[in-house]
């Protein structure tokens, strides 16, 4: 029995694939999020943002890795077509042998490594996308080797109309080590591209909208470079509060950098919006 048709009827029954690519949007959306907000020193949750603010911000970073995904699809399905045709009119022959023995093998090798060389470099960023991937695809080519040795065998004799239960959890575990494996890599690669977002605020802050805002009592924030000042129209005292950049809006609250924020040194100011504090926005 072939384990793709139980894997097949795994993802069928689970879910669509539409489904499963909007669960990775969501995902590294909220991952890239969690890890730029980290990164520049405020929690996630702050931003209320909903499920389409999270998918929306994952798709301007993952146009790369989706296009790559889908060239090295379309390979492959040209390679599979090749190999399985082969398998119909000639049988297994010793080419077809080797190919899925060098399959099987190279893919074991290349999991392997995956989980052992992580003890032993720790400290290099780009492994936290590496070497998880190097376990999905080590792990799927292993799959795929002993699927073609298997298509072969089976040419032989009839085919199994029901899957039987061991291969129906062969194919469910296989595919935890894939998805997991899957999520790990987005979260690395979330990981990275989130601390890259927040790094460069520190060289663009001065280039985010300038935000003055004119309340009817201070706004209490204690920073050297937020000046407040006070306004006298009439019998009325305003305050005009200045020195800050507007960051994001978002749930109803107004996010704010202060001038010359860096990482290391600068704030970021959290205000809900209120009808009484009028805001003036420029360059």
């Amino acid at each position: 029995m072939s384990i793709l048709r139980p894997v097949i009827a795994v993802i069928t029954t689970v879910g669509t694939p539409l489904t499963m690519i909007t669960a990775l949007l969501l995902y590294f959306g909220w991952a890239r999020s969690d890890a730029q907000s980290r990164w520049m020193g405020i929690e996630v949750s702050l931003f209320r943002f909903t499920t389409q603010d999270y998918v929306l911000r994952s798709i301007s970073t993952l146009y790369l890795p989706i296009l790559a995904s889908a060239v090295i699809g379309i390979v492959w399905l040209a390679a599979h077509r090749a190999v399985t045709d082969k398998i119909e009119r000639d049988g297994m022959t010793d080419t077809i042998r080797v190919i899925c023995r060098v399959t099987m093998l190279g893919g074991l090798g290349i999991a392997i490594l995956g989980v052992v060389l992580p003890a032993f470099t720790r400290t290099w960023e780009p492994g936290t996308v590496v070497w998880p991937l190097m376990i999905a695809i080590g792990t799927a080519l292993a799959v795929y080797g002993r699927h073609l040795s298997r298509r072969g065998q089976e040419r032989a004799r009839p085919r199994q109309a029901i899957a039987r239960p061991p291969d129906v959890l062969e194919a469910v575990l296989v595919g935890i080590v894939i998805a997991a494996a899957m999520f790990w890599a987005v979260q690395g690669y979330a990981d990275i591209v989130g601390r890259g977002y927040a790094q460069r605020y520190e060289d663009s802050v001065s280039s985010l909208p300038r935000a003055t805002a004119v309340s009817e009592s201070p706004l209490g924030i204690d920073s050297p470079v937020v000046r407040t000042e006070e306004i006298t129209t009439g019998p009325k005292t305003l305050y005009r509060t200045t020195g800050l950049r507007l960051l994001a809006e978002s749930g109803g609250r107004l996010f704010l950098m202060t001038e010359g924020w860096t990482v290391r040194n600068g704030s970021i100011i959290v205000l809900d919006e209120d009808d009484s504090v009028h805001w003036q926005f420029s360059h």
